[in-house]
């Protein structure tokens, strides 16, 4: 959808995920994870998978903005980043949520994958998760 036919909620929301994904690029790029890890929580726990469905919409909304602002970036966004970047942004509207770090060897081949889950709806990187084992968590 184009942005002028975003709603005013979606426009600002669109923002906010593509002004947050782009430092949070920077940082996952030029910084090693323990010097930004204690911005993602507390390492190996999980927050509670209860159905808050009256956060649903602006959960989903935040899911769609992250989508839409992968598309406005002249680089290929990661499932690192999108998960981090949801993580700031529902942080910042009051909602806890579970940052997952996985990791699968296939072939001789190490591959990782993150995703972040808040309540029982997964925000960012679901589609692959199943193939992945949990190494670490940020909640």
């Amino acid at each position: 959808m184009k942005f002028s036919k975003l709603s005013p909620l979606d426009k600002r929301l669109y923002l906010e995920a593509l002004l947050i994904s782009v430092r949070v690029k920077l940082m996952v790029t030029f910084l090693p994870l323990r010097w930004y890890a204690h911005t993602l929580g507390k390492q190996h726990l999980f927050t509670q998978e209860l159905a808050i469905e009256d956060s649903y919409p602006v959960i989903y909304k935040v899911s769609q903005a992250i989508i839409r602002s992968q598309k406005s970036v002249p680089w290929q966004t990661r499932c690192f980043v999108n998960a981090i970047t949801a993580k700031f942004m529902l942080q910042k509207r009051g909602l806890e949520s579970t940052l997952y770090l996985g990791v699968n060897k296939e072939d001789q081949k190490m591959t990782a994958h993150a995703w972040l889950r808040c309540g029982t709806y997964f925000v960012t990187g679901k589609r692959e998760m199943g193939k992945f084992v949990v190494v670490n968590t940020f909640s």
